[in-house]
């Protein structure tokens, strides 16, 4: 199919999916693990952008799968960008 040959600036034929999970309930996030469950076994990468269970001003974005410093750097990057009006925000990457 022509089209879908074109790759991304990594080689992939895909931009991972970053999912926000920061905001949901408990039970969103229990409906979500099932994606998740799904594109892992289904060896897709995609990472998940979350809070940190101890520290509420504390995100935590995961990566799932195979990513590289730009792809990482490009997810760093937007969630700067989303939580700039923040006074205080910290964020790790796993």
């Amino acid at each position: 199919m022509k089209g879908y040959e074109a790759m991304t600036n990594y080689g992939r034929s895909y931009t991972p999916p970053v999912f926000h999970t920061e905001k949901a309930s408990t039970a969103q996030i229990k409906v979500m693990q099932v994606v998740f469950d799904t594109l892992q076994d289904s060896g897709i990468d995609f990472a998940v952008v979350q809070r940190d269970g101890k520290r509420k001003d504390e995100l935590v974005i995961k990566g799932y799968g195979d990513f590289d410093l730009n792809e990482k750097s490009e997810i760093l990057a937007e969630v700067v960008e989303m939580y700039m009006d923040d006074k205080t925000i910290y964020i790790s990457m796993e």
